[in-house]
C-alpha cells in the first residue's frame, strides 16, 4: 500500500523569513485562529472540523486529533486544563518537529490557540530539548512574545484579543542534573 505524502506541515520553508510574525501573515497565517474568534465558532464545530480533515497526530501511533479532542470534559470547571506539546523528539533518526519550530514556530502557536480554544485549556505547555536552542529563540521571541507584543500594542495583526494561554518551555538537558 503506498501513501501519498502531505507536505502542509512544511509550507513555510518555502517561504523568505517563514519563522517570523511577519512572514508567517504572508502565506495565511492566523486566518484559522482569527475567523474562529470573529465567528464565534463552538468547540463542538471546531472539534468536527478537525475530525473531518483528517489530522492526525505526528507520534508513532497517528492518532486522530479531533476525536482526541473529545476526550476532554465537555462541561466547564473550576479545574483547569492543559494542552501538553512534546517537542522532544527522543525517537532516533526523528527531526520533523525541528523543522516544524525553526521554520515556522507561528504555526505550532496558532495550532496550540486552536487547541485550547476546543479543549477549554487554560495554558499550554511545550516541551523542547535542551539542544534544541535557536527553536527555542524562535519559537519564544520571534513567535509568542512577538506575537502578545503585537497584539498589545493595538497593531492589527491579530484583530481579536488572545485567550490567555501560558505558552511554557520546558527543556531538559543532556548529561547529569
Amino acid at each position: 500500500m503506498t501513501y501519498e505524502q502531505n507536505l502542509v506541515l512544511f509550507e513555510a520553508l518555502n517561504y523568505e523569513k517563514s519563522w517570523t510574525l511577519e512572514g508567517y501573515r504572508k502565506f495565511g497565517g492566523y486566518q484559522a485562529w482569527e475567523k474562529i474568534l470573529r465567528e464565534r465558532t463552538p468547540r463542538e464545530k471546531v472539534i468536527d472540523e478537525v475530525k473531518a480533515s483528517g489530522l492526525r497526530g505526528r507520534g508513532g501511533a497517528g492518532f486522530a486529533t479531533g476525536l482526541k479532542w473529545t476526550f476532554m470534559p465537555k462541561q466547564e470547571s473550576e479545574r483547569p486544563h492543559y494542552l501538553l506539546v512534546n517537542a522532544d523528539e527522543s525517537e532516533p533518526g526523528a527531526c520533523k518537529d525541528r523543522e516544524i519550530l525553526r521554520n515556522d514556530p507561528h504555526l505550532l502557536i496558532e495550532g496550540c490557540l486552536i487547541a485550547c480554544r476546543a479543549m477549554r485549556a487554560h495554558d499550554c505547555f511545550i516541551y523542547i530539548r535542551g539542544e534544541y536552542v535557536r527553536e527555542r529563540e524562535r519559537l519564544i521571541t520571534r513567535g509568542w512574545k512577538r506575537l502578545k507584543e503585537v497584539t498589545a500594542l493595538g497593531v492589527p495583526i491579530i484583530e481579536y484579543p488572545l485567550p490567555e494561554v501560558i505558552v511554557k518551555i520546558k527543556q531538559r538537558s543532556i548529561g547529569p542534573s
